[in-house]
């Protein structure tokens, strides 16, 4: 089950939020789900406008589809692609969990150096 404790639901550096969609916050614009099982949704409903919500393809359709979310407020990441996402370089990473779960990689400059981390499933 995942925890619900929110000083590990961000992303140091950042205003990312990692499966942490009852800790909505107004310095949080982009939150990432890693997978559509309950215990990662916790907090989400189809009235979410708490910002982007970042998944992987198949996490979005059941997003759009089954949850009834507005496709404006999911954005589906490809996995093994990594984008940039306010200067922090993110690339979705398959989880082997189930179908569509990622673990995100985080790679945050700070002082002109990298640090990473990456969000578990």
């Amino acid at each position: 089950m995942a925890t619900q404790v929110e000083d590990i639901k961000w992303i140091p550096g950042t205003d990312f939020i990692v499966d942490g969609f009852a800790f909505q916050s107004p310095k949080c614009r982009h939150y990432f789900l890693t997978h559509f099982h309950s215990d990662h949704t916790v907090g989400l409903s189809r009235s979410f406008r708490g910002g982007i919500i970042y998944c992987s393809p198949v996490t979005a359709r059941l997003l759009i589809h089954d949850m009834g979310m507005r496709p404006q407020v999911v954005r589906p990441l490809e996995v093994g692609v990594p984008v940039i996402i306010e200067s922090v370089r993110v690339t979705p990473l398959d989880a082997n969990h189930c179908p569509g779960a990622v673990m995100f990689l985080f790679e945050v400059p700070t002082d002109g150096s990298d640090s990473s981390g990456v969000g578990a499933s």
